[in-house]
């Protein structure tokens, strides 16, 4: 577009400076950059109010389960019991101290050993209810998600897939913008 054209139009005369540095030299109050990303610096008073805006809405954690809340069991191992569980005490205070920031906690995990076998269902619910109860914290909202499925059954809710959260987000309302998401 033209305006890109203006905007990179010396920068090849000027390599040796960052971008952010270049746009400041072409004196322009409000800078646009396309290239499949809008870009707008914090010269304007709309801009300005929308960042605060952003930075001011607080972030959903989403945490996987095994290596970042308890201790991973190893490869091709599950925490079956839940006394075989060593939580990640430097996780939860962590956590303590940033609550305020927090808008919720979301705990993901692929569980295939549960599959559809009553037993293992509720061995895990016991998991689960222990888990929660360990990072219960004041008024920050923990949510559970788990898919039971083996990785051969091809499922949406697997973790990298989304199922999961798409399945949440049909409930919970939930800035897509503001996850960080651990595991």
């Amino acid at each position: 577009s033209f305006e890109a054209n203006i905007i990179t139009k010396g920068l090849n005369t000027k390599l040796d400076m960052k971008f952010e540095d270049y746009i400041k030299t072409l004196n322009y109050k409000i800078y646009t950059y396309f290239d499949r990303w809008l870009y707008s610096s914090l010269t304007d008073k709309i801009s300005l109010n929308s960042f605060a805006r952003q930075i001011s809405e607080k972030p959903t954690l989403i945490l996987d389960r095994d290596g970042v809340i308890n201790k991973k069991p190893g490869k091709g191992k599950y925490i079956t019991d839940k006394n075989q569980l060593i939580i990640n005490d430097s996780l939860i205070n962590l956590l303590s101290s940033i609550e305020e920031n927090i808008e919720r906690v979301i705990i993901l995990t692929n569980q295939p050993w549960i599959g559809d076998i009553k037993e293992n269902q509720f061995k895990h619910d016991q998991i689960k209810k222990f888990i929660i109860k360990k990072l219960a914290l004041k008024k920050l909202p923990i949510f559970y998600l788990c898919c039971p499925h083996y990785f051969s059954v091809r499922c949406v809710c697997r973790k990298p897939k989304i199922g999961n959260l798409i399945k949440f987000i049909q409930y919970e309302a939930i800035l897509r913008r503001k996850i960080i998401f651990i595991g």
